[in-house]
């Protein structure tokens, strides 16, 4: 795998295998301070129906299974659910974060109109904002 470097040094090729060496342990880390701030909060056995994770991390394969034997409850990977063709762009974990700020935004408007998902709609907008980030 291509592998950016910092400071305009040229991009690195790495095995996956190195990668997965590299990139493993900070997963686990992360995911066994998230089980023992669960278990702080009395939240270890109160999410019955396990956990979701999200974001672009938890697309790394095996990531969801990780997480489920280091936390002990069943996780799985989350993404947002919008109706119609301007939803779909939206539909990557990548985008959960951000797609349930505007929505929970959205709610809180003043007048409490409905979310508008048309051409000049909310999510119209989101999706070209994030099109042309990346």
């Amino acid at each position: 795998m291509e592998v950016p470097s910092v400071g305009g040094r040229k991009p690195r090729q790495l095995s996956r295998q190195v990668l997965a060496g590299i990139i493993q342990p900070r997963v686990e880390e992360i995911l066994t301070l998230v089980g023992r701030s669960l278990g702080r909060a009395g939240f270890q056995d109160a999410a019955t129906a396990g956990f979701v994770v999200t974001g672009g991390t938890s697309l790394m394969e095996g990531l969801p299974e990780l997480a489920e034997r280091i936390i002990g409850q069943p996780v799985r990977r989350g993404a947002p659910s919008i109706a119609g063709s301007v939803g779909e762009p939206l539909s990557s974990p990548i985008y959960a974060t951000g797609v349930g700020l505007a929505l929970h935004g959205a709610k809180q408007r003043p007048g409490g109109r409905p979310i508008d998902v048309n051409e000049r709609g909310l999510l119209h907008r989101l999706r070209r904002h994030f099109a042309d980030l990346f």
